[in-house]
């Protein structure tokens, strides 16, 4: 069988632009965060703010976030990051507070709002 090597070469960019297009991030990511404190009052190292649609991180600061972000640089959480959920219940700062002065291991879902890119310069 004889195969045409210019249909080979352009069927395999159609593959790979569908496969970019079906990649590109949406409007917003959602991921995943563990904190284990290893003692009570370990501090999460997040600033957080509440608005009528939950809560948001306002700002990272040294203790178990900065750490997580340090070991997972793509899951890094960052400011305007909204926290869906607090060990599977939707969020709420009480919650959060409670685990952390317990604690007690914090499981957090968040979603990233899409990035806009830098304007050139």
């Amino acid at each position: 069988e004889h195969r045409d090597p210019a249909a080979s070469a352009m069927a395999e960019v159609v593959t790979v632009q569908a496969l970019a297009t079906r990649l590109a991030p949406s409007e917003s990511e959602d991921y995943e965060v563990v904190l284990s404190p290893r003692a009570p009052g370990d501090r999460i190292g997040l600033r957080m703010a509440a608005s009528k649609n939950g809560i948001y991180v306002r700002e990272v600061k040294p203790g178990l976030a900065t750490e997580w972000n340090e070991r997972h640089p793509t899951l890094a959480m960052s400011p305007d990051d909204a926290v869906l959920e607090v060990n599977g219940e939707p969020s709420s700062m009480a919650q959060l507070m409670k685990l952390a002065a317990q604690g007690d291991r914090i499981e957090l879902k968040l979603r990233r709002p899409k990035r806009q890119p830098d304007p050139p310069s």
